[in-house]
């Protein structure tokens, strides 16, 4: 509950914005992903970083599982963000909120799990279209965020270009980072 307060507090007082997200994340062989990168390639042009998402907890418990757990994520070492999503599957309410790097790492919490990943995001139409080379899950998967629509414009790209539904991964990466390390 204090994570969430703090959260409001940051977003009232510098603007920060209470957003919602649709995305889908799919794990597709490697036929499948070199097509779609290929097609993404024609559309327009990349942005590559590097991210390094922290997730913090300010209990030693599960409790990033009832969505009590926020995210720092430092973009190329040199931008930090704090973020907390609400809910879980396909729509989510996210805030977002830039901070400066002395902030973001001064917070009294648990760190509980830390991701590494290299993202290739491409932006098609009212769609971005996003590659994620997961280091510390040693996975890729491709992510597919509706800037202005919904999610059957998500469904019905997916439908465009042949990818089964079948695809699509419902754990989110700090599920499975947990799952990992729980091993």
């Amino acid at each position: 509950m204090c994570v969430l307060l703090l959260l409001l507090l940051l977003c009232v007082l510098c603007g920060g914005l209470v957003n919602q997200e649709i995305e889908l994340k799919m794990k597709l062989d490697i036929a499948q992903e070199e097509a779609l990168h290929y097609w993404c390639t024609t559309q327009n042009k990349s942005e590559t970083v590097h991210l390094t998402d922290m997730y913090f907890d300010g209990t030693r418990t599960d409790s990033y599982r009832v969505g009590q757990s926020f995210r720092v994520r430092v973009r190329d070492h040199t931008r930090f963000f704090i973020t907390k999503k609400y809910g879980s599957g396909w729509i989510r309410d996210e805030i977002e909120r830039e901070v400066s790097g002395a902030y973001a790492m001064s917070l009294p919490y648990v760190m509980i799990a830390r991701i590494e990943k290299w993202r290739e995001a491409f932006r098609v139409g009212a769609l971005e279209i996003v590659f994620d080379d997961v280091l510390t899950l040693g996975l890729r998967f491709v992510e597919v965020e509706v800037l202005k629509g919904t999610i059957a414009d998500a469904l019905a790209f997916l439908d465009v270009h042949g990818i089964p539904r079948s695809t699509i991964v419902m754990n989110s990466t700090l599920d499975m980072a947990m799952k990992k390390n729980a091993l």
